[in-house]
């Protein structure tokens, strides 16, 4: 679904289409809502380059605008798998956390510590804000900077354990109210 201003484009050169623009929006039951083969237009609705060991890809619509104003699950879907299945992207923090939770993963410009800024999501419906509901024992992988010594949730006020094999440390939040920070010492 697309309700965004879009610019047509052109590939040049190694850049490619991807995919194709199918001009409008269609609402109803799925036996009226398809597109025939004459309605998919050559305007690329994703276009994918490579450079020497680089690649980049470039949405000529505004992707994550229509994410934010609608929340659709494909938008979502689609950018994840331009990271994954085209960039191939490699993930550098994991979690088995629902959807809800925004999390962020940043290095101290110093390279002493790095955190994890768990924000719980639950208790937003649209405009308005509630309580969240808590949210138990998550998950989280990550491929630190440095080997890590410690690790501390600083909203809990503890230390938590952890384990480190092959780059990757994981460890479990305990408990994620409306929000945590988990920062590894080195």
């Amino acid at each position: 679904m697309m309700n965004s201003n879009f610019l047509k484009t052109k590939p040049e050169g190694s850049a490619q289409s991807i995919t194709s623009l199918i001009p409008r929006i269609m609402h109803g039951p799925p036996e009226k809502c398809y597109f025939t083969e004459d309605e998919i237009t050559d305007y690329p609705g994703v276009i994918l380059n490579s450079f020497g060991d680089g690649k980049a890809v470039f949405v000529p619509w505004m992707l994550g605008e229509q994410y934010n104003w609608k929340g659709n699950h494909a938008h979502l879907a689609l950018f994840l798998a331009l990271l994954d299945n085209v960039l191939m992207v490699e993930r550098t923090l994991v979690t088995d956390s629902p959807s809800l939770v925004e999390m962020s993963h940043m290095v101290n410009r110093n390279g002493a510590f790095e955190w994890i800024g768990m924000i719980n999501h639950t208790g937003q419906i649209t405009n308005s804000f509630r309580e969240q509901v808590p949210i138990y024992n998550r998950k989280i992988r990550f491929k630190p900077q440095k080997p890590v010594k410690e690790i501390y949730a600083l909203r809990a006020e503890k230390k938590l354990s952890f384990k480190q094999s092959d780059g990757w440390v994981e460890v479990t939040v305990p408990k994620l109210d409306d929000f945590e920070m988990v920062v590894s010492i080195y």
